[in-house]
């Protein structure tokens, strides 16, 4: 059940802060008992009434005054009737109407009351300490909106303002002091207002059951106030249950990786040493010498390992440097006895975790493939995928089943929102709009995925062309920017063009040509946009100097372009000297 405060603002009854401010919109019947009409009952009768709303704890009520407050604000004229009670002779079915609620009021089932609207048009204020921001709804959603100064001359404009949109009750915040003057002045202009609380308007939630919760449910889809979630069926959760668990295990290897790090770094182990985790003959290796102590039997294992493959040994000398360097380590390791069982189970946990990651990816890549059969769209947007610099096969795979179907997205920005790749976006009031950090409310999966590619592309790309790796070093290097949020600017793009790669069904390198190409255009229309302020706005005294040095750089540049010119095509005529410079033939 709703709350009585919530009950009543819904039904437009009385609340115990004012008056009756929204009679319009209910009958004569349901209108709320004023306490000075009720004082008239006996208190036997107030106790009948207590009895009739079932309010709690109504036997420690034993005074009038008591049993009156607690009776005010719940007691309305149908009550009254049902229990023969007579307190005036009013005439219930006189009442006027108010506005166009006589034409368009909907009939309010007693049972069933919950969730009315409005049917005309209501205003709702966003009250600060300089500026009032108004917005006007009806039963089509939102009318009109409207900033205006919070000073005397603004809210007469704000009157004028509802008086056109024929506004008659309107709800705003109680912040600080800067809502009284706004809410006196509109009350003498005969518009009703409802203060709520702050906390009110931030916390609507109410009391909190699981009727409450399934009624605010069904309200906020009805008023459009839901938006709907990627779905997907129940082979596509499969992928996604299968590829979570591979790159938690990707994931545990990592950790387990770093801990071996931590020990061969204490214990000063030589490189090839690190990498031996990396290949089945360093495995190998490790689990046969883990144990010796002796030099010469650890000699004797490196060179039956190395004694074959692409990348055998056949110097005797470098073996036994080997093998004086891996007893060196593993004795360093003996400070504690327990040492090698430890570096022995991180290895173990590594080795387990990297091959329980590739059989479920490589089980999420079969089933998609066996899916392709009934849709190719699978195989061909792993394909695309591939070609994004940064995206690998994990990536990719990531990348499809969390999306499960790039349709559910009108645009990149509900794809990067959707991510959790946008920023906030905090304002209020006179303070300028700022962008705060990310939304993190999104797909935390896809997010990590894109992120880290892009982070792939800063490494391996960052000196070259490639549009995401330059533009996190641009970000970082020149303007100074913290590294994290270089690469999370970074991977936002990154996703941009992930989306465009499969919404068109293209490879990344027409996408990336054609965004590049649109955002060349952007720049120069800007340009041009500045250059026709400059012009409008300055004297022609003003523009003859740059006008005459941009023509000097033009005229410099094309100079120095003939001089090239006439140099190659002198060198291919050898009609020059050796040792000849383009400036000294110019």
């Amino acid at each position: 059940m709703k709350s009585k405060p919530e009950k009543d603002i819904l039904k437009g009854r009385k609340t115990p802060n004012g008056p009756n401010r929204f009679a319009g919109l209910v009958s004569p019947k349901e209108e709320l008992v004023e306490r000075a009409e009720l004082n008239k009952l006996t208190s036997a009768n107030l106790y009948k009434l207590l009895q009739h709303k079932k309010v709690q704890n109504r036997s420690k009520l034993t005074k009038k005054m008591q049993r009156l407050s607690a009776l005010v604000g719940i007691i309305t004229y149908e009550d009254l009737e049902e229990k023969g009670f007579s307190i005036s002779e009013r005439d219930l079915s006189s009442r006027p109407e108010v506005g166009k609620a006589k034409q368009n009021r909907k009939t309010i089932d007693k049972n069933t009351g919950k969730g009315v609207r409005f049917i005309s048009e209501v205003g709702g204020i966003d009250v600060h300490r300089s500026t009032l921001v108004v917005a006007i709804a009806n039963n089509r959603g939102i009318k009109a909106r409207k900033s205006i100064p919070n000073d005397e001359e603004g809210i007469r404009d704000l009157i004028r303002f509802f008086t056109h949109h024929r506004v008659s009750h309107c709800a705003l915040e109680s912040t600080a002091e800067y809502w009284l003057k706004v809410f006196w002045l509109l009350t003498r202009a005969d518009i009703k207002v409802l203060v709520a609380n702050p906390l009110q308007t931030k916390t609507t939630q109410g009391k909190k059951t699981d009727k409450e919760d399934a009624d605010r449910i069904a309200l906020a889809f009805r008023d459009g106030r839901l938006k709907p979630s990627v779905v997907c069926n129940a082979e596509q959760y499969s992928m996604r249950k299968l590829n979570r668990a591979a790159f938690k295990k990707t994931q545990q290897a990592t950790a387990s990786a770093n801990r071996l790090k931590a020990m061969e770094e204490m214990y000063d182990a030589p490189q090839w040493i690190s990498n031996l985790r990396k290949s089945n003959r360093g495995l190998r290796i490790i689990w046969k010498t883990l144990q010796l102590h002796d030099e010469r039997a650890i000699f004797h294992i490196l060179g039956e390992e190395y004694s074959y493959g692409n990348h055998k040994i056949k110097s005797e000398t470098e073996l036994r440097n080997r093998a004086q360097e891996l007893s060196d380590f593993l004795t360093a390791m003996d400070i504690s006895p327990n040492n090698r069982l430890i570096y022995g189970q991180h290895i173990e946990d590594y080795v387990n975790a990297k091959r329980i990651a590739k059989e479920f990816r490589v089980k999420v890549l079969r089933f998609g493939l066996e899916q392709n059969a009934v849709s190719s769209s699978f195989k061909t947007n792993l394909e695309l995928l591939l070609s994004v610099p940064g995206v690998g096969i994990d990536t990719a795979l990531t990348i499809l089943v969390e999306m499960v179907d790039i349709g559910f997205f009108w645009n990149s920005k509900g794809l990067a929102r959707w991510a959790g790749l946008a920023p906030n976006v905090k304002q209020s009031g006179y303070r300028k709009r700022k962008n705060g950090h990310i939304y993190k409310g999104g797909n935390k999966w896809l997010r990590t995925a894109v992120w880290l590619a892009a982070k792939s592309c800063y490494i391996h790309l960052k000196e070259s062309d490639e549009p995401i790796g330059s533009f996190i070093k641009r970000l970082y290097k020149e303007r100074n920017k913290h590294f994290l949020v270089a690469v999370t600017a970074g991977a936002r793009k990154l996703l941009t063009y992930i989306y465009y790669v499969l919404k068109g069904q293209k490879r990344y390198e027409k996408v990336a040509e054609f965004r590049q190409n649109e955002q060349r255009k952007a720049r120069n229309k800007g340009k041009l946009a500045k250059l026709h302020r400059l012009m409008n706005n300055s004297t022609l005294s003003e523009l003859l100097p740059l006008l005459v040095n941009s023509l000097k750089r033009e005229q410099y540049k094309l100079t120095e372009t003939e001089k090239e010119l006439a140099f190659e095509m002198a060198c291919n005529l050898n009609v020059i000297p050796k040792g000849f410079s383009p400036d000294e033939f110019g």
